[in-house]
């Protein structure tokens, strides 16, 4: 991908390095974010460090990283070995279905683990290839996360925002 910048834009980007590199209170910015630069040399304004993406990250959680959160607390949940045992054969279905091309149904087979000890056994024993079972699920692209929050939803409550926000639902 080219990005083409205007001769003003580049006297711009010259002229207010030089004022930021000159103020005593911030050190010199040697970078820009330039995925705020218009992809045209229409106008528009340039990229500070202080238009960093981090600032835009949204409070909620999308579906993806609800899941990896709810897994990640399901880790600290107690699980015996007889857990492990009732949701073995549906592990070993599930790493059927994600081997291969699609992730067959394995949205549907979460169904079957609706306890805390289950979930907590299927987290900590998916040990296949040396990977946890959310890596094993971020490789499947046809994979519907939505969908999936809404099965683990009926049992288990799904973190919805990132700790320190104010989250619209409480």
């Amino acid at each position: 991908m080219k990005i083409i910048i205007t001769e003003e834009q580049l006297t711009k980007i010259y002229s207010e390095q030089s004022i930021i590199g000159s103020l005593a209170a911030r050190p010199p910015v040697g970078r820009f974010n330039l995925s705020k630069v218009p992809k045209s040399s229409g106008g528009g304004r340039l990229g500070f460090p202080e238009d960093s993406p981090i600032d835009d990250i949204p409070c909620e959680y999308d579906n993806k990283e609800r899941v990896e959160q709810l897994f990640i607390q399901a880790k600290t949940w107690t699980s015996t070995s007889n857990d492990w045992n009732t949701v073995k054969p549906i592990a070993e279905k599930m790493k059927s279905e994600m081997e291969g091309i699609g992730s067959g149904d394995i949205v549907d087979m979460f169904k079957d683990i609706n306890t805390k000890p289950k979930l907590s056994a299927l987290i900590k024993n998916w040990k296949y290839n040396n990977e946890d079972l959310y890596t094993w699920m971020t490789d499947e692209y046809l994979l519907k996360w939505g969908d999936l929050v809404k099965v683990l939803g009926v049992n288990f409550s799904l973190p919805y925002c990132r700790p320190g926000c104010e989250c619209p639902i409480s």
